[in-house]
């Protein structure tokens, strides 16, 4: 469900709607012909009309047929929105192609009377209140037969163009049964959440919102009943609105079902913004004593009698599931799923991966019938099924062991449809841990090291005695390349030298000591990088004459003993530690010294292993002299930082045009963790996140949000904290899910670090790195939320100098200012960028050493 095009026009130029009209000529006559009655509609010049009538005219001579739609707005003592909500319509929708069924529930405050007046409208009667399902079904009645229906609350306004969108969405192709759209004012799962001002604000958003965009649409187990619009064919097949449940509430869930069993889809339109005020007809039968509450409870009870099964529960995601797929939009993955429920999960991946193959098990027949609009789906039970009968051998890239496999030893599951998964293929397990398929007898390595034979070095070069220094670059985690690459870069191209990079395995460490899931990342490196497979590179036999060093002994993960720094000392002349991460204290003003040390920023091991140790400037080496008293003070030796040349490089940032559709011209707060402080900061953690999100939210107008995690915090806090980790997954998962910020989980940090223009989060390398390049950054406090953004508008802001690259201490004065103040009403002086080349001064230490 892709529309690629997208560029910026005026949203009422015909010119835009033929535009869009030539784009799916060959793709989609029916959204073809939709945009040429848009176009129809904005058009005034008599030569451009005359023009788009001929095309249509052909179009409609080739059997190309796109009913018209029937507008149904329920009235019932509504006469002053009814009015704003009509008016809206004639301003926005062209009438020849729709009809506007208005449906009066015995009204008592003149509705009526206005009504009549107006004829442009076919105007339904009712003596009595029918409610929402009875008087929508009124209305359908009258509709003119063969016409799309659209439900439409008479408590909304129809901005330019949310209608078009609509219908472009519900002819996207033949499964969409139902379009749906966003709003101000409706449950979180369509509604933009916004401190909304005034009507004109959403006016505003309306016209930068319903416009054209590349991943419009979302699909959705149910939508809400205030902006629906519905497929003659397909509610013609499955029945109209089930009045059991009047007055109104769970007739959109139920008929939204009945959609999916057809094998319909329900798609949510994200660029048709609908304004709605929300609840007006109800708050008249509150007045006559209905307690909405109660009704909401007594319609869900109903809803789950007719389905007989708890509805709601049946809808619930696999947030694990989701969160450990991973790849491209467009990536044609392959997909079985153990326990499909419903479908939610189906509907979330199927939305993002629109080119999935999604395939899956459920005994319960009752629920299986709703999720096949999504795939093939088998009403079985996924332990006793036997699939060499159904599936082809190595057939899946991904196979989600659900609620059927809970308790399960991974083993079990494994043994059960490992035959059926591709090579470096994965199970999700259900407590959310992952496993990847190697069948390679040798070792679980061999696919990786498969992959990287086209570019490793030979191993006759790394032991050949050709007069030529040999310097080792060793590392495990990709994203630390940033603190070898320009010293790489001179040592590569010195013609007397032998530059060699071993990425080397690692094992996640489970909570019992053990290794647990392999990890290879030399793949992950930049492709002029030669990456030699570290099997075939004997550091005792090679003797290096320096062997560089990036990473210190954690607690998460596990290295093969042969690579501990004591064994390497004994393989080479000269130990150089560079360290990954950016330790600089030269903020001290801002910063106490002590928090870095607390945070372990200075690490030991590697630091008492080395023979030189590289800094980035002489406050830190102060600090790690009265730190490393009994060291030798020479080792010490300020360089500057590789990291910081990448930050303060004049090299253009290339960003992603999925983030450049997200920050436009706004200002960019990065927000990043440090994952021991996540992990330890347990419950806080989800408070902050989830106010952060609230707040981040409401100024999405202004300021973008980059959020930015550590990869391993989800795998640490399922080992420390599994129920936190639940919580967490299923915030990230929401997070992206609404698209007003960016999740980043790439390798290349600096795109984020250098596209921000103000970080927030904990005391981090990330974080110095971010202050290096003149910007300020604020440091958090768990345990202060950020404020609820109902009330943010009446928090005065104090008179806070903000230091020019400084960080600062979060406080409870200061948590508002932080954000507005700094980000809208500060402006910071330029910088001076000053490129220290540090990885040409750390090269030509060595290069000394060894003359």
């Amino acid at each position: 469900m892709r529309q690629e095009i997208s560029f910026d026009a005026d949203s009422k130029d015909p010119q835009l709607f033929i535009s869009l009209a030539d784009s799916h000529v060959k793709k989609n006559k029916d959204q073809e012909l939709i945009c040429l009655y848009q176009a129809m509609f904005y058009a005034d010049d008599k030569e451009q009309v005359k023009d788009i009538e001929k095309r249509i005219d052909t179009l409609t001579g080739e059997g190309v047929v796109v009913p018209k739609t029937s507008f149904i707005i329920l009235s019932y003592n509504t006469l002053y929105f009814t009015k704003q909500c009509l008016a809206s319509i004639k301003n926005t929708v062209p009438l020849d192609r729709c009809q506007i069924v208005v449906v009066d529930n015995a009204s008592s405050d003149g509705s009526v009377e206005y009504l009549r007046t107006l004829d442009w409208i076919t105007l339904v009667e009712n003596h009595e209140n029918r409610g929402f399902p009875g008087g929508c079904n009124d209305g359908i009645a009258a509709a003119d037969k063969g016409n799309d229906i659209y439900l439409l609350n008479s408590d909304t306004l129809m901005p330019y163009n949310a209608f078009f969108w609509l219908k472009m969405g519900l002819y996207e192709n033949e499964k969409t049964g139902s379009t749906g759209s966003i709003t101000n004012f409706a449950t979180e799962s369509q509604m933009v959440k916004r401190n909304w001002k005034s009507v004109d604000e959403m006016f505003d958003f309306s016209a930068e919102n319903n416009v054209p965009m590349r991943y419009p649409y979302e699909y959705r187990m149910f939508l809400i009943g205030f902006s629906l619009l519905l497929k003659r064919t397909v509610l013609d097949d499955i029945g109209y609105l089930d009045e059991r449940f009047n007055p109104g509430n769970s007739e959109d869930i139920d008929i939204c079902l009945r959609i999916l069993k057809s094998g319909h889809l329900n798609v949510l339109c994200r660029n048709s913004f609908v304004i709605h005020f929300g609840h007006r007809s109800f708050e008249e039968l509150q007045k006559q004593g209905t307690d909405f509450g109660n009704l909401l409870q007594k319609n869900n009870d109903k809803l789950n009698a007719k389905y007989g099964f708890d509805v709601l529960k049946g809808l619930s995601l696999n947030v694990n599931a989701v969160r450990n797929l991973k790849g491209e939009r467009t990536d044609a993955i392959r997909i079985l799923d153990t326990d499909v429920g419903m479908g939610a999960t189906a509907a979330v991946i199927k939305t993002y991966f629109v080119n999935a193959e999604y395939s899956g098990f459920e005994k319960d027949g009752d629920s299986a019938c709703y999720a096949q609009a999504f795939g093939r789906i088998i009403a079985y039970d996924p332990r006793t099924a036997d699939c060499k009968k159904l599936f082809s051998e190595e057939y899946f890239d991904y196979i989600i062991a659900g609620r059927s496999f809970e308790g399960f030893e991974p083993s079990d599951v494994t043994s059960h449809f490992g035959a059926y998964l591709k090579e470096g293929g994965r199970i999700c397990l259900p407590n959310g841990l992952v496993l990847k398929k190697d069948t390679h007898k040798d070792s679980p390595e061999a696919l990786y090291r498969e992959k990287i034979m086209n570019r490793k070095t030979r191993p006759s070069e790394l032991v050949e005695n050709d007069g030529k220094r040999r310097i080792v670059f060793l590392l495990y985690k990709a994203a630390s390349w940033d603190s070898y690459a320009s010293i790489w870069r001179a040592s590569q191209n010195d013609s007397q030298t032998h530059a060699i990079v071993i990425s080397l395995p690692y094992y996640d460490k489970r909570p019992d000591g053990r290794p647990g899931e392999f990890h290879y990342e030399g793949d992950l490196l930049p492709d002029d990088v030669p990456v030699t497979w570290y099997a075939d590179a004997d550091l005792s036999r090679m003797t290096p004459d320096a062997v560089f060093i990036n990473y210190v002994s954690e607690s998460d993960v596990i290295v093969p003993p042969q690579y501990e720094f004591s064994v390497i000392r004994e393989c080479t002349e000269t130990m150089v530690y560079v360290p990954d991460e950016v330790l600089s204290i030269s903020y001290g003003r801002h910063i106490d010294e002590q928090v870095l040390r607390q945070k372990r920023l200075i690490h030991t091991s590697a630091i008492e292993a080395a023979d030189i140790v590289c800094l980035e400037n002489r406050d830190q080496e102060r600090i790690l002299k009265e730190e490393f008293p009994l060291l030798e003070s020479d080792k010490f030796i300020v360089t500057g930082s590789p990291q910081h040349d990448i930050m303060l490089s004049n090299e253009k940032t290339v960003i992603p045009d999925e983030w450049r559709d997200i920050i436009g011209d706004r200002k960019v707060l990065l927000y990043s963790m440090r994952t021991e402080d996540a992990v330890e900061a347990g419950d806080k953690l989800i408070q902050k996140l989830e106010s952060l999100f609230s707040f981040m939210r409401f100024v999405s107008d202004r300021i973008a949000l980059i959020f930015r995690p550590d990869p391993s915090l989800e795998g640490l806090l399922e080992n420390n904290h599994p129920d936190i980790a639940a919580r967490y997954k299923d915030l990230i998962v929401r997070y992206r899910s609404e698209h007003w910020g960016i999740y980043d989980d790439g390798i290349d940090k600096y795109i984020s670090l250098r596209t921000a223009d103000a970080f927030y989060g904990d005391v981090s390398p990330d974080m110095m790195l971010f202050l290096s390049s003149g910007k300020t950054a604020v440091m958090q406090d768990y345990g202060i939320p950020l404020p609820d953004a109902c009330s943010m508008t009446r928090i005065p802001l104090p008179d806070v100098s903000f230091p020019y690259g400084a960080a600062l201490q979060e406080t409870d004065d200061t948590a508002i200012v932080i954000y507005i103040g700094l980000l809208l009403t500060e402006k910071l002086p330029g910088k001076e960028r000053k490129i220290s080349r540090a990885g040409e001064k750390i090269y030509g230490l060595v290069k000394s050493k060894g003359n």
